[in-house]
């Protein structure tokens, strides 16, 4: 769940929580358009299409009864997860991932979390059994995407490379950082964002809301300018709803889900420098 901090209408603090399954879900619209101004298309599109658009879905069931951060009282932002409360979630995305995607899909999504696990277990020092669980989850981790990359790779030869492989991974990643750019924070200053073997794009806010005309009034957005143009359309409308909730402490599941909520709607209008 991301927990974006926000503002009610009363003009106190509040949060926009966000469904990692809706971010993952514009990670994917990002992805859709992919393909112009000498960035490299998505191969096997269809495969890392599905991966991009899914590599969430386990967080469905947790972020339906989020868990409470006894220490602020406040719902765990993705960041923030504990890691015996993560690692079933991102086992549940990885089975999903394989099961719509095939093996290519099992192998992406969990070599992302890999890469994210090993970042932050080598970040600074942790527990000895924090340490000890995530290392028994990196071995396991491993032989689960030997297996399906050399199950990829058996069905074309040719075509399944390692380094092609390597390149979805790279894409996966990068649309999951682009979506939640957008998705985390109101954005005030440009990001240069690197993309696999192509030339690095420059993504500026604009000043003043702008909204696709089919919102509500109460929905919030920006333009952004986009350079050089990665898309192979016009402009990229992107939308994600969230509920925004009061900036309370909560005791636990069932308090924040008695809080007074509203649904709000966040868009995003991409358009040409």
């Amino acid at each position: 769940m991301i927990r974006r901090d926000a503002t009610g209408a009363d003009g106190k603090p509040a949060w926009i929580l966000i469904s990692q399954v809706e971010h993952a879900r514009v990670s994917a619209e990002v992805a859709q358009h992919w393909g112009a101004g000498g960035v490299l298309p998505l191969e096997p599109r269809d495969e890392l299409l599905t991966t991009i658009a899914h590599h969430d879905d386990g967080w469905a069931a947790w972020e339906e009864r989020p868990s409470i951060d006894p220490a602020h009282g406040r719902p765990y932002d993705f960041m923030e997860m504990p890691l015996e409360e993560a690692l079933p979630i991102w086992d549940r995305s990885i089975a999903v991932a394989q099961r719509l995607a095939g093996p290519l899909g099992g192998w992406l999504v969990a070599s992302h979390f890999c890469v994210l696990l090993r970042r932050g277990r080598d970040a600074h020092p942790h527990p000895a059994v924090y340490v000890e669980r995530a290392d028994a989850w990196l071995a396991a981790d491993d032989e689960h995407r030997a297996r399906w990359l050399a199950e990829w790779q058996r069905r074309n030869p040719a075509r399944h490379t390692a380094e092609l492989a390597d390149r979805g991974l790279a894409q996966l990643q990068m649309f999951d950082a682009l979506s939640l750019w957008f998705c985390c924070a109101d954005r005030e200053t440009p990001k240069r964002l690197a993309t696999p073997a192509g030339p690095s794009i420059v993504l500026s806010p604009a000043a003043g809301r702008a909204v696709a005309p089919q919102s509500a009034a109460g929905d919030t957005g920006q333009t952004i300018r986009v350079a050089p143009w990665p898309f192979t359309v016009p402009a990229v409308e992107l939308s994600a709803s969230g509920r925004l909730v009061p900036a309370d402490r909560f005791a636990d599941a069932s308090a924040l889900a008695a809080a007074p909520s509203q649904l709000v709607r966040l868009a995003w209008v991409l358009q040409p420098s």
